[in-house]
């Protein structure tokens, strides 16, 4: 992955979508920093996780094996369908 690449994450529940800013080796591994957008579902969770663990488990490095990435351009094009589609008399 590099730089600009729009990437994906499943945790748990939460999707994440978000743009890797930066590259780094640690080791044998490549990790990246990512920018989330609207990643309020993982912030209230990591949120709730810290008031009862105590500690702040949140990741702000991610291995490159944690995300996906993904083909911005297709996704939008298929929500646009979906919207599209709901939006019809089709339904």
């Amino acid at each position: 992955m590099k730089i600009g690449q729009v990437v994906r994450q499943d945790y748990h529940s939460c999707q994440r979508l978000g743009v890797v800013e930066k590259t780094f080796m640690k080791g044998n591994w490549k990790y990246l920093k990512i920018r989330w957008f609207n990643d309020e579902a993982y912030e209230s969770a990591m949120d709730h996780l810290k008031s009862l663990r105590h500690e702040d488990l949140a990741h702000y490095e991610y291995r490159v094996d944690e995300v996906k990435p993904i083909d911005e351009g297709w996704w939008a094009r298929t929500l646009q369908d979906i919207i599209n589609y709901k939006n019809s008399e089709e339904l």
